[in-house]
Order: structure tokens, then sequence, then C-alpha cells
């Protein structure tokens, strides 16, 4: 009676001698009981441990390290590049929402693809774990798929020849900055491999590095050639006898070679010789110039740690001139 009165359930009044009867429609309390239902869900629905989306940032860097979000702990390397684009979001905005997270998205220039595609899986992944801790509505995903940016332009390739990379030995230094370049071209491992590798790693009697935490985690072996065994043994000459689990290359201060200053030795290395390089195009170097000696293509894959070798392929005929030059010898 009190809710029919009071509007709360439509109903139409109707006398019934002295006193007040309602009708009532079905819908009306179909209409009741689903708002009872809704309001009782909503009632039992977890909280959230956070005042503020900024608040989780730290148990989100726990949980990709802990592997809690997909089964298995992301790279430091990954890890890294989340928590580039995603703390400084989250220091601006504290609160992640479709709208925000579009308007940012759109700032970033179409032709910067990797860049926008960095911050779409790591603001993705952040929005994943915030859902985890009920956080985010479960559904926020959905229209953020339609925003995932797609290439529209080729990516940029480029690798060195032979003479270039003559020039870059020759700009070197030190014993090491010429070793760091020899690696990189005479192996194919990644820039964060290369600072990773510590002396225990290494065996020059046997000419074998070993990649203990290479791309996924993955261990390899791989071989040094007569020169990189000189150069690296010229190397540690000049440097002494550290530790065993030192790191191979240090900087003037004593400590690790980073990601960040590795790029920028290879970048001062290659002004002074003229030439466009960095870490990777040493490594495509490592692939194109093997590739095109004929080398076997799952060798050269197993090199460089590659789980697909269709990636390797890639690797093969990157430039315009050397499609040229090999069309001109087809019969």
């Amino acid at each position: 009676m009190r809710w029919c009165e009071s509007g709360r359930l439509p109903a139409i009044p109707k006398p019934y001698g002295k006193r007040k009867t309602y009708l009532i429609s079905p819908q009306a309390v179909e209409v009741v009981l689903l708002s009872m239902q809704q309001a009782q869900e909503e009632a039992e629905k977890p909280c959230s441990p956070y005042r503020t989306h900024t608040e989780a940032v730290p148990a989100w860097k726990q949980a990709m390290a802990k592997g809690l979000l997909t089964g298995k702990p992301f790279s430091p390397r990954t890890m890294e590049t989340y928590c580039i684009y995603v703390e400084p979001f989250m220091q601006k905005h504290t609160t992640l929402t479709q709208k925000i997270f579009q308007s940012e998205l759109m700032r970033i220039p179409a032709n910067n693809f990797a860049k926008k595609l960095k911050f779409y899986e790591a603001l993705t992944c952040f929005a994943k774990f915030l859902i985890m801790e009920n956080a985010l509505e479960s559904d926020f995903l959905e229209p953020i798929k339609a925003l995932r940016p797609k290439r529209h332009i080729p990516p940029k390739r480029f690798t060195i020849t032979e003479e270039e990379l003559g020039s870059l030995l020759n700009a070197c230094d030190n014993s090491f900055e010429r070793l760091m370049v020899n690696l990189l071209a005479s192996t194919g491992i990644r820039a964060s491999e290369l600072c990773a590798i510590k002396l225990s790693d290494v065996d020059l009697k046997a000419g074998q590095l070993v990649i203990p935490l290479g791309k996924g985690s993955k261990r390899r072996i791989i071989g040094l050639t007569q020169e990189t065994v000189r150069l690296m043994t010229v190397y540690l000459l000049d440097r002494g006898s550290p530790p065993r689990q030192t790191n191979l290359f240090l900087t003037v201060e004593g400590v690790p070679l980073k990601r960040r200053g590795l790029h920028s030795r290879i970048e001062r290395i290659g002004k002074q010789a003229k030439v466009q390089v960095s870490p990777h195009a040493l490594r495509r170097y490592f692939a194109t110039h093997n590739l095109l000696k004929g080398r076997p293509l799952p060798l050269v894959q197993k090199a460089m740690g590659h789980s697909s070798i269709t990636t390797t392929r890639l690797y093969c005929l990157d430039s315009e001139m050397q499609l040229i030059q090999a069309m001109q010898q087809w019969d």
C-alpha cells in the first residue's frame, strides 16, 4: 500500500467498499523486482581498495613482475616501457576513463605508430589490472578495442654495409667501444642482451657466449668469431680482472651499461663515422650479411633468438638497393 501511495509502484486506485485498493499491472511488478535485484547486486559488489587509480600503479607493477596478469612475469624491458607511459598519464589524470584514454591517444601523431601502439598497450594492461581489482567496469575495454592503432605506413628499416661497419670501428675511441660495436654486428644480439652480459657468461677458450635471459626469458648459447675473441681479450686486459659475476660492460662510474647509454654511445660513434646507425641496425646487419652470404636461415634464426622463422625472413633484402642488385643477377 505504501509503495502505491508514494508512487514507487505504478498503480491505479480502485474503491472497494469503504476502503481503497490499487490495480497493479504485471509489468510494474517486474520493473520493481528488477530494480530491487539490481540494488542488491550493487550492494554485494566488491569495492575497490583504491581511492584513485593512481594509487594502483605500485600494485600493478608488482602484478606484472609476479605474473598475476597473464600467468607469467613480464620482462623487465616491457615493464620499463609500460611504466614510461602509464606513470605520467596517472600523475596527470589520477583516474582512467574512456574519454581521457581516447583524447590522450589522439594527441600522439598518427605517423608515430610505435609510440602510439606502446601507449595503447600500456594503458590497456593497466586497465586490465584495474578491472581485476574491481576499480573499473568489466566492459571498460570493449569500446577501447576499436582504438587500437593500425600501421598505415611501412616500418622504417635500415642496416649498414661492410664498409660502414669498418668506418664505425675506426671511429671508436677505445677497446670498450670497439668490442661493443663488433659484438652487436658479429652476433646479432639485442641491446638489452648485450647490457646484461656478465663475465661468467663468456668462455673465451671455447669461443662461446651464453645469453641467459633473452626475449621471453629464453636461454641460448652463441659462437664468437676470432676477431670478437681478440677484441674481448684486449678489452679485458685494459679493464683488469674483476669478479666473474660483474657485468661485461661497465661505465666509467663502474655501473652496468644501460640500454639508453648504449644507444647514446652508438649514435655518437655513428655521427663521428657519418653513418646512420643504431644497436638494432647492427643486429639487422648481422642478419642481412649472413643471409645474403647463403648461411642457413634456421641457424641465423637461432643465433638471433627469434621464436618464429618468419621474423628472421623479414631481415632479407631490406633495402631497395639490395633488391635491385639481387634482381640484376637473375637470369
